[in-house]
């Protein structure tokens, strides 16, 4: 027996310890299904795992996927199953993991990571910030009247889970264009949907799909489950505003469903706005995506801004150190320019916190009120804030 712990990619043989050190660490129980379905997609050259006496005993992955950002769309390392075993906890192993883990990315020019926090507490010392925020709604059916009528000529109609992959994803990319932290749900998500695996139902029903058909068109989809005498709606995606409303009255005026449970919507969603009494929707704001920089010069030329100014940005980065300097921005309606600079900066920030203004979730103003950031002059924050904001809400649909 050794006190000595080794961080290496695992090899497609170590899948299943792998996973059953994550469903271990997370307290679920695995499902051979999913299991099988994933590692057909996984990328063994881009998982780290904590060896301890020939034993994995904690582990992470990443995936490449697609994100929105304002005016762009860019690679992010999406990264799952971060896990540390309950026993071999508090040894600084989660820190020598995402140190690697970020070291690497970065080596292969990536520009973001992304992640889902169990505990929001941890990340934010690997230089995450919260870049998103959605809400979680309940409402009762006595109290989801409408004020807005609309002129319905669309239908709404079930489909089998087979035409889930043929159907669904034209749908969610066309409703979810343009919105920042938007990650494209990639193949195997949407296989993971119409599979509809057992574990993934918390107890609730099997998942039902519906489509809003206009003629022959396609302009919207929800996806829902029942429970008791009540009514799930994980996700609503529509691209008009008939299909929204449409999509929205049928699943709120389902017989025998008193309550409704939604799930995972963003801040600017029309709903409320739609009810005659919105005071009497329950809302929940919750934490969405977690978004790390990683290479802070190269993201900061990559997004559309709101306003062409310069500005110059002192980063505090101590976990990755090449971010860790000043910045000058001049952002341009034809092209942002970023380069290292000795100016005098006119904002004093940390790499955790420039993740969360990136794509317009915070305000510098907010954190301003904090004491999060140091700045040269008021006119400086009030330049920062417009340039950074964004006509569209980030929002993270896509749970991974």
């Amino acid at each position: 027996m050794t006190n000595q712990y080794e961080i290496r990619p695992i090899s497609d043989k170590e899948f299943g310890k792998f996973s059953e050190t994550s469903a271990r660490a997370f307290g679920f129980d695995q499902d051979a299904g999913y299991l099988s379905l994933k590692k057909s997609y996984f990328d063994f050259d881009r998982t780290l795992a904590v060896i301890h006496n020939n034993g994995i005993v904690g582990g992470c992955v990443s995936f490449k996927y697609l994100l929105n950002i304002p005016g762009n769309q860019a690679n992010v390392a999406a990264i799952s199953d971060v896990s540390v075993l309950p026993n071999h906890r508090r040894k600084g192993l989660l820190t020598k993991m995402m140190r690697s883990q970020l070291l690497d990315l970065h080596d292969r020019g990536e520009l973001f990571a992304a992640l889902w926090a169990e505990e929001s507490p941890i990340y934010g010392r690997f230089g995450y910030g919260i870049g998103s925020l959605h809400e979680n709604w309940i409402i009762h059916r006595q109290n989801n009247a409408f004020n807005t009528r609309i002129n319905d000529n669309g239908i709404v109609e079930y489909i089998d889970r087979t035409k889930i992959e043929e159907l669904l994803p034209e749908i969610y990319k066309n409703a979810t264009t343009d919105v920042p932290a938007v990650i494209q749900r990639p193949e195997m998500y949407w296989k993971v949907i119409s599979e509809d695996f057992e574990s993934k139902r918390n107890n609730e029903s099997k998942m039902q799909h519906v489509i809003y058909r206009l003629d022959k068109d396609i302009k919207g989809y929800a996806s829902y489950r029942t429970v008791s005498e009540g009514i799930s709606i994980h996700e609503l995606m529509a691209t008009d505003l008939n299909s929204t409303v449409g999509l929205w009255r049928f699943c709120l005026d389902m017989d025998l469903r008193l309550q409704a449970q939604i799930y995972r919507r963003p801040l600017d969603d029309i709903l409320p706005m739609l009810l005659i009494d919105p005071g009497k929707l329950s809302r929940t704001i919750k934490e969405g995506l977690w978004l790390r920089l990683l290479n802070v010069q190269k993201a900061l030329e990559l997004r559309k801004y709101s306003l062409e100014t310069r500005l110059v940005l002192k980063v505090i980065d101590s976990f990755c150190d090449w971010n860790n300097q000043t910045f000058e921005l001049h952002a341009s309606d034809n092209e942002n320019l970023c380069t290292p600079s000795s100016l005098k900066p006119d904002i004093c920030i940390s790499a955790s916190d420039l993740a969360s203004v990136y794509l317009g979730t915070l305000k510098f103003s907010t954190l301003l009120k904090c004491g999060r950031i140091q700045i040269e002059t008021d006119t400086a924050v009030l330049k920062a804030d417009m340039m950074f904001s964004y006509k569209h809400a980030p929002w993270s649909p896509f749970y991974f």
